[in-house]
C-alpha cells in the first residue's frame, strides 16, 4: 500500500490521478451512497447503527478505493 501511495504522490505522471478518479466515480455510482450513509447513521445512532457500523462501512470505503492499482 505504501508503494501505491508513494507512486500516487510523485507527480510524476497524470495516470494515477486519472485511475483515482475513474475509481471514484464508480464508487459514487455503484454504492458510495450506501456507505456515506451507513457511516452518517452509525455517527448519529440512527436505524440501529453504531460505530461499529462506522468501521465496516468506513473500511469498505477505503478499500474500494485504495484497491486499484496505480
Amino acid at each position: 500500500m505504501f508503494n501505491q501511495l508513494s507512486l500516487l504522490f510523485s507527480f510524476a505522471s497524470v495516470t494515477p490521478y486519472g485511475q483515482l478518479l475513474s475509481r471514484l466515480g464508480g464508487l459514487a455510482l455503484s454504492q458510495g451512497k450506501n456507505l456515506v450513509t451507513c457511516i452518517y447513521d452509525g455517527t448519529h445512532y440512527i436505524n440501529g447503527k453504531d460505530y461499529t457500523d462506522v468501521g465496516v462501512c468506513a473500511g469498505t470505503l477505503t478499500s474500494q478505493v485504495l484497491d486499484a492499482s496505480f
